[in-house]
């Protein structure tokens, strides 16, 4: 458990609470796991209903779908919607947290994961994610819209209800951005490390081997990468990168706990720059280039080299 004896007495951040409230996410982030396997599962069986009886068919969810989808949710986000990113990093879990839940379940649930219904699903985690997050949540006739009418106000509603019904309404996984928030306050994180940190914990949404990371070790690597590449006297250390005050308030203590994290994150922003990535990128890196953002995305590529070395060198 993390002990905070010296945290500053600040009612607008809770801090009478905060050692708790932060222990509590550490909890839940490992109650819901997310494992990348039930993507790569070899094939799935669907039994679908045709004139009264039942047939099989084949279909296999493979990451290039959940690119394309994920890709196409940040993009309702952002540029459609102009949504919040919590809703956004809350959306693209539960619909992984849904997908995992039906192809693995043994109840015959993974019926519901059809790749006809892979977008009906993100329009409704969509829904589900905007009631939690936003003040006001986009119309289901306007989220019908965006599919080109593919679904029905009612198929969208039924989706929900379906979600909701197979997660237990258990929608409290804490996202990456909520640890991301924690680690830039406890390092007195500048304008640009925090900019640079959420950069990288949206791009790692898109990257299929950055779902079995923890949401804290997402934002923690995210914050090491931040300093590291924004750190003008190389080589950096440990705790350069990763200050005494967030190896006490963190779980993450050595190097050691964090390289996992950090050469995924890295790996996952190095195959962008080395050009080996999707179009989908592009709409994460276009929006972080921006000044409002601090152009982070271009500071990133100016950084390749150091971020080429976190993807490739041995961190231990």
């Amino acid at each position: 458990m993390l002990t905070d004896d010296d945290e500053p007495i600040d009612p607008s951040y809770a801090m009478d609470y905060i050692v708790d409230i932060m222990n509590l996410l550490y909890t839940i982030e490992k109650k819901y796991p997310i494992h990348s396997s039930f993507i790569s599962n070899p094939s799935l069986n669907i039994i679908t209903i045709a004139n009264g009886s039942a047939s099989r068919s084949s279909w296999k969810l493979t990451a290039k779908h959940r690119l394309i989808v994920v890709g196409w949710i940040i993009q309702l986000f952002y540029a459609r919607f102009h949504l919040s990113q919590d809703a956004m990093h809350l959306c693209i879990g539960l619909f992984d947290r849904f997908l995992q839940q039906c192809i693995t379940s043994t109840n015959g649930n993974n019926g519901f994961v059809t790749q006809k219904n892979l977008q009906l699903i993100a329009v409704a985690t969509f829904l589900i994610a905007a009631k939690v997050e936003e003040t006001h949540h986009p119309p289901v006739d306007e989220l019908v819209y965006v599919t080109d009418h593919t679904y029905t106000s009612d198929q969208v509603k039924r989706m929900e209800k379906i979600i909701l019904h197979e997660l237990r309404f258990e929608l409290n996984r804490p996202t990456s951005l909520q640890f991301l928030r924690r680690y830039s306050f406890i390092s007195s994180a500048s304008d640009e490390q925090h900019a640079i940190g959420k950069f990288l914990i949206d791009m790692s949404l898109l990257d299929v081997s950055c779902i079995d990371l923890l949401p804290s070790l997402i934002a923690a690597s995210a914050t090491y990468i931040a300093r590291y590449i924004l750190n003008e006297n190389q080589p950096s250390t440990f705790e350069q990168c990763w200050p005494h005050d967030l190896q006490i308030r963190s779980p993450y203590k050595t190097l050691q706990s964090l390289s996992n994290g950090i050469q995924m994150l890295a790996r996952c922003i190095n195959n962008y720059l080395s050009g080996n990535s999707s179009k989908e990128y592009e709409i994460l890196v276009k929006r972080y280039d921006n000044e409002q953002l601090l152009k982070v995305s271009s500071y990133c590529i100016q950084q390749r080299t150091l971020i080429h070395k976190l993807a490739n060198e041995s961190l231990e």
